[in-house]
């Protein structure tokens, strides 16, 4: 019996999109993020979206904006094209395509600016002006859970994989089964989650995507770290080595996830460590490097090795003195909040969740700050509850006394020998430090 067909989903009502715009991009853009907002309305108009009436009135403060407006940077060239586009007539499959094409070009872009709402709204622009590209379905699946929409995450993510198989569009439907594998991960459903991934390998493999089914082993692996099954874990993660091959781009987030993943979930912190001295010599962008340097003092304070420790958080610290832009520093403060935790070192912790707490506020990164005033509330009592320390501090003393995990330590060899070998050609890490050899 085949699977019901899946009907096409309702658009998913972004509330008071104009302003969301505003609200995602004005701090750092000014009144250029207006540019956006003008663009999207326009572009809605075009759809058929929204009236002129109701654009008019819908952008605060438009009647102010009399002279130009800066252009955003990255963008020029895009927005200019899709208001030269739609002057046109609407109903030119051409033209349409093109449209979607800016819309999702602006979405992108949106997103890597922390934007997600804004992105949204443009992807949604993109599939209204052409549907028959399955990648613009999946586009709004994936932002919807990210958003944590999970109901409109999952019927759009349906849709774009009966999409994309109808149109043989092989790369958007294992995205889209990855997608939703992905999504039952979240909502705790693991068993039918590798189910998704399971059958998103079969596909990549028949069809040849080896990127994307690294990509699927790579999640399988993650998946059964989480169900407690260490050795398909390994396996899976060896098997994504092989399908990415040396030098993948794809190699140091997996290395990174597993350093995080022998750390939260397996205890095995000097293979943590290993992955995160590994990691070091590869992680150039700022955001990265500061927060494989905080995840190995955090390793280095859970395996008992205290002179790495030391060394590892003066260089966070550093570190995160020398960057303006604070992208990853709370995250990473964090993580040295929890490896002085580790050596009860309580002045520590309330230094770095106290600087991680402002950095959150800053750049209004909620689950960082949760986890700051909650680190800070323990901390900061009269009298330190050692259950309450347990429970906020997973680490503290824990030490990995565990035999040393040879499959392990082979995986760590093997990612970090498919690192050296980048095929882009690109040059050695321009910060070598003593801790990344």
């Amino acid at each position: 019996m085949k699977p019901p067909i899946p009907s096409v989903p309702a658009e998913i009502p972004v509330a008071d999109y104009l302003n969301h715009v505003l609200d995602e991009l004005g701090t750092e853009f000014g009144r250029s993020a207006r540019v956006l907002v003008y663009v999207l309305s326009d572009v809605r108009r075009w759809l058929g979206s929204t009236s002129a009436l109701e654009v008019g009135r819908a952008i605060p403060g438009a009647e102010k904006d009399t002279e130009p407006l800066d252009p955003l940077p990255g963008l020029e060239d895009v927005l200019v094209a899709l208001c030269n586009l739609i002057r046109g007539e609407e109903g030119d499959s051409d033209v349409s395509e093109a449209v979607a094409f800016g819309c999702a070009q602006v979405a992108e872009w949106a997103e890597s600016k922390g934007a997600t709402v804004s992105a949204m709204a443009f992807a949604q622009a993109a599939y209204r002006a052409y549907p028959e590209n399955p990648h613009n379905a999946y586009e709004i699946g994936r932002l919807a859970r990210r958003l944590a929409d999970h109901t409109a995450a999952e019927s759009w993510l349906r849709w774009a994989a009966y999409s994309a198989r109808r149109r043989l569009d092989w790369n958007v439907y294992v995205l889209s089964l990855a997608g939703l594998g992905n999504l039952c991960r979240r909502r705790g459903n693991l068993p039918l989650a590798v189910r998704y991934h399971r059958l998103g390998l079969r596909v990549a493999r028949r069809r040849g995507l080896r990127t994307l089914e690294g990509d699927e082993l790579y999640d399988l692996a993650i998946m059964h770290y989480e169900m407690g099954h260490p050795l398909q874990a390994t396996e899976c993660a060896h098997r994504a080595l092989d399908a990415y091959g040396p030098g993948h781009e794809r190699i140091p987030r997996l290395m990174h996830d597993l350093a995080w993943i022998w750390m939260e979930l397996v205890g095995d912190f000097r293979s943590a460590v290993d992955a995160c001295r590994a990691l070091l010599p590869h992680a150039w962008r700022p955001s990265e490097r500061v927060l494989v340097l905080a995840n190995l003092a955090r390793a280095a304070a859970g395996a008992g090795y205290e002179l790495l420790f030391e060394a590892s958080w003066n260089e966070t610290w550093a570190t995160v003195r020398r960057q303006e832009t604070g992208e990853g520093h709370a995250a990473a403060l964090l993580q040295l909040a929890h490896g002085a935790a580790t050596f009860g070192y309580w002045a520590r912790v309330e230094i770095a969740a106290a600087e991680a707490l402002d950095l959150a506020r800053e750049r209004r990164e909620g689950f960082s700050l949760v986890i700051a005033e909650r680190m800070l509330e323990v901390v900061r009592a009269p009298v330190l509850d050692e259950d309450q320390l347990h429970k906020v501090f997973p680490d503290y003393r824990r030490t990995d006394t565990a035999p040393r995990d040879e499959a392990a330590a082979d995986l760590v060899a093997r990612c970090a020998n498919a690192m050296r070998l980048r095929r882009d050609g690109a040059p050695e890490s321009p910060t070598r430090t003593l801790i990344g050899g």
